[in-house]
């Protein structure tokens, strides 16, 4: 797996790699920013780029990688990306800052964070975190706004425990060796890794945490609404590459696409291989009978009450169907 910090280096070049072939066409740029390194974790990107499905839809996507949900919602702001991946916690407190961002799309239906510790910790439950030093990948991203939930619902605000951020990958390991951080929360790719490399995480998360949905597709609403059939299009292709990569038959060449958008992670193709599997069944759909992408609004609620009681929202938001929309849900699954 490819870490953050080399992914960011080499995003440029992928980018070109990925679109070099479309852009000799009449096609419209769509800027996607997402904030993890991992291709795998978004495949469907890679595969439309691949199999030509954004380029069907008129569409020439490019993708730039950020550090964390915070500042892909920044680009989104600035007018950098059009499209982009954040969870929502920093959707939700982007919105109760007065940001027009829209959630359109739930990709992970399932909780892709967990708060761990070395095995062999004293620390044993999330109250022995009182007082101690948690790791995550970003400090202002889902990683940290889950965390900071996680340990509200064991009774610590923000002044009990200390939360910095140190990286993901082998970054995270090394804080680990060192003693750096006393627990980490990570994702599900942060997890795969550190064991492969010989770093388990016994995982304090509670069990009623488990339903907390991730990251997903969002746009700045004034842009989807200018621009509607290019959210449509982006949408249709994303859900053809999902229906694409979840059909087992066509596992290899989801592999060959992620490779070839990411050179990175096709340089272990066995680890490429088990970690979207694992990651097939955390975008699995929770209600067959909703299409691709639906968003539950109760489990926003959810997100919402626990981002209140962690201090993360200065309290419920005036109208919290602001922060998300299934408007497009039914025209992007149409066949």
């Amino acid at each position: 797996m490819i870490s953050r910090r080399s992914f960011l280096a080499a995003c440029a070049a992928v980018s070109m790699a990925a679109t070099g072939g479309a852009v000799a066409q009449d096609l419209t740029k769509v800027t996607v920013a997402i904030p993890n390194p991992s291709i795998v974790y978004v495949f469907p990107l890679a595969v439309a780029m691949e199999e030509g499905f954004f380029a069907a839809q008129g569409l020439d996507v490019e993708v730039q990688v950020v550090d964390g949900s915070a500042q892909v919602i920044q680009m989104m702001a600035a007018g950098q990306a059009q499209i982009g991946n954040p969870g929502p916690a920093p959707t939700l407190a982007a919105v109760e800052r007065g940001v027009d961002i829209v959630f359109m799309y739930n990709h992970s239906t399932k909780n892709g964070w967990r708060i761990g510790v070395p095995e062999g910790s004293d620390v044993t439950s999330l109250a022995d975190l009182k007082g101690k030093t948690v790791g995550a990948g970003t400090a202002d991203g889902s990683d940290a706004g889950f965390a900071r939930s996680v340990l509200a619902s064991a009774g610590l605000g923000p002044d009990d425990y200390n939360l910095i951020a140190v990286g993901d990958g082998g970054l995270a390991i090394a804080a680990v060796a060192r003693n750096d951080i006393d627990a980490y929360v990570a994702g599900i790719n942060d997890a795969a890794i550190m064991s492969m490399r010989g770093v388990e995480l016994t995982n304090l998360t509670p069990p009623e945490f488990a339903g907390f949905f991730s990251n997903g597709l969002a746009v700045m609403r004034p842009w989807a609404e200018e621009n509607r059939d290019l959210v449509v299009g982006f949408g249709k292709a994303w859900v053809q590459a999902v229906r694409f990569g979840m059909d087992d038959a066509n596992e290899d060449k989801v592999l060959a696409d992620i490779a070839a958008v990411s050179p990175a992670e096709g340089e272990d193709p066995e680890f490429a291989r088990a970690f979207f599997r694992v990651f097939k069944d955390h975008i699995s759909r929770l209600d067959d009978t909703k299409g691709w992408g639906y968003q539950d609004p109760a489990a926003w609620k959810r997100w919402e009450e626990s981002i209140v009681a962690s201090g993360g929202l200065k309290g419920p938001l005036p109208d919290l169907t602001r922060a998300y929309t299934n408007d497009y849900i039914d025209e992007w699954n149409a066949n």
